[in-house]
């Protein structure tokens, strides 16, 4: 039995107890008035009650107890769980005294207020106590739940000896002035199975099994107001229990409608843990096991476009039973000119207030832009944009109950201000999926395909050969992927087969020379990455678009030789084709993302952005200066030179290790893991080629101590 119960049993017994006076009309009446259901009142009913000069009445005879009014009960259970001694009460109720209680559902808080109102009444009717309920029927209908915060506020800071209590809705926050001032707010999650069931044994002591189970908690703590008083109106226990079985399917129901939940998604590594434990805190507070202040509350997601940054958002709320309120830069821009473009950004942040708790999802953040950028269009615009912005977050991130998860394919391009801890708790990359994630997204989409007509499945066979090739596609490719597919195998009037998803996925005839030419890049990558010791290597693949080889443990902070390391890096790959194939191809540039396009980025901001270079003169952006300063444009172009340089000579020096890694790629297409680990059995792979297994097995660690970054990050590099 929990310690409280028995507390719970005898505050019960005082309430039921507790007499009725002349001051006190029927229970029903009052709640009529207070509701503004005047019509329903029978005035005889206040005519009707005791003089004074009668003596008290029992309670019992009256009125109906806690046993007949399930919402109380369940209240006061909330409450007794919260405060397991009636010491914990005495000390709420001494002079002076400033008490808040947060209580989720909203909607549940004026039943919380009536039932504390009359177990101080029954158990120090002497106490002095200003009680304030902002939310429920503990204050008039025409009071509005902030006014009833300020009065509040304004009785507790006049002088006088009574204590004061103040009881919050999630949908009447309290204000960041007076939140910095009171005491910590006493978190009242929803009900869960023991809370309810205490409750319930109140009028049926029988147990909650077999017709009368209880859903689990999880399911429980999606339940609104609304349900709880449909669940709870029905007389007996089953009745009830199968009630709440039926609504928490109807919740979960409109969970999964409303989006995904993060069991739908194969995520894997560092952003799968870090939504896990967002869904877990956010559990955790609704249940007042812990303070919102004590979890994350913003988290932006970046990544290439279609990697399922704004899927993930929405699983985030689905998985945590959240409402989702959306909204992006780029229609609040669509509203108009500045004005109506900021008026429309409050307003999306005002239905996160008022939806709280929720999720608010910020889509394309980068769209804000930076004060930092070196483009002067449109400057005083951007700028009042990104204030505009800042004011909102942190006018939301003030409050409990809102947790916000931005996105952006450009996390760089966002304001510096905006990316601040407090503002943006933690930045996460989002990167394409593993190779055991493209098996189990496509796995799922095929599980999840029409099959109408008779003919060849889809096999776990067929699904290993897909993934293989698939690995590098985002999850946006492989849904489209999938529905193209569909439309193919209806054309023919027959179900959808793997050479369907693989001609919707592009796979045709592989090219040997293509495929090897991809290698022998991704290879040159990954040996001077192992050389040079930039990062751990954690996978690399190949295909006929191309390759790229993941990279982890990154320095967080660099000298001018690692910033060097990384432009041989960067240059490796079309070193790589020059050594082995005679000539590099068009594989290393085609854009900002590309080896060359990064690498000459790199190269312009150890110039003009890091001061390591020939000066200490700083620009917003070294790139963009290229084409107007020549001389910056020369400096560059012997990093890059001296890079390709040293890339080309470490090649040569390791030649037997490159060729060995190619011959292994192009055998295995996907490598999970560093390529150079020593392996854990002796033998090396027979398909690294004869000779080369000692080589391939060697292991050059970077130097002890240095710093890396705490995040996990994915370096891509450029396919041929």
């Amino acid at each position: 039995m929990p310690d409280w119960l028995p507390r719970f049993y005898t505050a019960a017994a005082l309430i039921d107890a507790r007499p009725l006076t002349a001051e006190e009309m029927p229970e029903h009446v009052f709640e009529a008035l207070v509701e503004g259901r005047i019509g329903e009142i029978d005035l005889e009913e206040i005519d009707d009650t005791v003089p004074i000069e009668e003596p008290e009445i029992s309670f019992a005879e009256t009125r109906p107890g806690l046993a007949q009014r399930p919402l109380r009960a369940l209240a006061l259970a909330r409450l007794c769980r919260a405060l397991p001694l009636a010491e914990d009460l005495a000390r709420w109720l001494a002079p002076g005294t400033i008490t808040v209680i947060a209580c989720r559902p909203a909607g549940l808080a004026g039943d919380l207020a009536i039932v504390l109102a009359q177990l101080i009444e029954a158990e120090h009717p002497t106490r002095k106590l200003n009680l304030v309920c902002s939310s429920g029927r503990a204050h008039a209908p025409e009071t509005k739940p902030l006014d009833a915060v300020a009065g509040f506020w304004k009785d507790a800071l006049a002088e006088g000896r009574g204590a004061h209590l103040l009881i919050l809705g999630d949908a009447a926050q309290l204000p960041r002035r007076m939140a910095r001032l009171l005491p910590p707010v006493l978190q009242l999650g929803p009900p869960d199975r023991e809370v309810v069931a205490a409750a319930l044994s109140l009028g049926d002591p029988g147990p909650l099994t077999g017709d009368c189970a209880l859903p689990p908690d999880a399911a429980l703590a999606r339940l609104g107001a609304d349900a709880w008083r449909l669940a709870l109106r029905l007389p007996d226990l089953a009745g009830r229990a199968a009630e709440l079985r039926r609504l928490t399917e109807v919740a979960a129901a409109g969970t999964k409608e409303a989006g995904p939940v993060l069991e739908d998604l194969c995520l894997d590594g560092p952003v799968a843990a870090a939504a896990r434990r967002l869904v877990a805190d956010i559990a955790a507070w609704r249940a007042g096991r812990i303070a919102w202040s004590q979890m994350t509350r913003s988290l932006l997601i970046h990544g290439e476009p279609g990697t399922g940054k704004t899927w993930l958002a929405r699983a985030v709320a689905g998985s945590a039973g959240l409402p989702l309120v959306t909204a992006s830069l780029a229609e609040w821009q669509a509203a108009g000119h500045l004005g109506d473009m900021l008026r429309e950004m409050r307003a999306a942040f005002a239905r996160a207030r008022s939806a709280a708790p929720c999720v608010l999802i910020l889509d394309e953040l980068d769209a804000a832009g930076s004060r930092a950028s070196g483009d002067r269009h449109a400057v005083s615009y951007r700028a009042q944009v990104i204030a505009g912005l800042l004011q909102e977050l942190d006018g939301v991130l003030g409050l409990e109950g809102v947790l916000v998860l931005a996105t952006t394919n450009d996390a760089r391009a966002i304001d510096p201000a905006l990316l601040r801890p407090g503002r943006i708790d933690r930045v996460l990359a989002l990167p394409r999926p593993s190779p055991a994630a493209v098996r189990a997204i496509l796995a799922r989409l095929v599980a999840a395909l029409p099959v109408t007509l008779p003919g060849a499945s889809i096999g776990g066979a067929d699904l290993d050969r897909l993934s293989r090739r698939a690995t590098g596609r985002s999850p946006a490719e492989l849904d489209a992927a999938l529905r193209e597919a569909q439309s193919r195998a209806r054309e023919a009037g027959r179900p959808v087969a793997a050479a369907d998803i693989a001609a919707a996925l592009g796979f045709g005839r592989e090219d040997p020379a293509v495929l090897r030419r991809v290698a022998v890049h991704e290879a040159g990558h990954a040996v001077m990455l192992h050389h040079t010791g930039r990062g751990r290597i954690t996978g690399a693949r190949i295909g006929m678009g191309g390759g790229h080889v993941a990279v982890e443990d990154l320095p967080l902070l660099d000298t001018r030789a690692g910033l060097e390391d990384q432009l041989a890096c960067c240059l490796a790959g079309r070193a790589a084709e020059e050594l082995i194939l005679g000539a590099p191809t068009t594989g290393a540039g085609g854009g900002a993302a590309s080896d060359l396009g990064r690498a000459t980025q790199l190269a312009a901001e150890i110039e003009r952005g890091y001061g390591l270079g020939a000066g200490l003169l700083w620009q917003a952006d070294p790139g963009a200066a290229l084409a107007t300063d020549p001389a910056l444009a020369a400096r560059v172009e012997a990093h890059l030179q001296r890079a390709l340089r040293r890339a080309r000579a470490t090649l040569i020096a390791e030649r037997p290790r490159l060729e060995a890694l190619t011959a292994r790629l192009l055998a295995e297409r996907v490598i999970e893991g560093d390529p150079f680990a020593a392996p854990r059995t002796a033998p090396a792979d027979p398909r690294w080629g004869a000779g080369a297994g000692a080589d391939a097995a060697a292991v050059t660690a970077p130097a002890a101590g240095s710093p890396t970054h705490p995040a996990s990050t994915e370096a891509r590099h450029g396919g041929a």
